[in-house]
């Protein structure tokens, strides 16, 4: 397949992935909506997210046939990170304004390694 494809549905996941976080952030409305069915699909759609960015970055590597270089090994803990950070979304709506900054760091962060390569 066309690696142009991958990239394509890659970036897509990373909009899709922080769609999930602004609305489990409850940026305009009360963070105490995550536990209810809405709440729970957000859930899932930042599973679903990382799941399609892991999958089509990595058919990008083959595709490409770059293997693992240092910026891929850097993008890879990136999405560890945004893996983890879901707890701190849903549980710490004090730490919004901080969550969001950390958030933007390492998508610029993601980005940076992906181009300087």
């Amino acid at each position: 397949m066309n690696p142009q494809v991958f990239k394509i549905i890659h970036i897509v996941s990373v909009l899709l992935l922080f769609y999930a976080f602004g609305a489990l952030s409850g940026i305009g409305k009360p963070a105490d909506d995550t536990k209810t069915s809405s709440g729970r699909g957000f859930k899932a759609l930042h599973g679903i997210a990382l799941l399609l960015i892991l999958l089509t970055g990595l058919a990008q590597m083959m595709a490409l046939k770059i293997g693992f270089a240092p910026w891929i090994h850097v993008k890879l803990g990136i999405w560890l990170l945004l893996g983890a950070a879901l707890p701190l979304v849903t549980r710490k709506p004090q730490w919004r304004s901080w969550i969001w900054l950390v958030l933007l760091a390492l998508a610029a962060t993601a980005v940076t390694a992906a181009i300087m390569h």
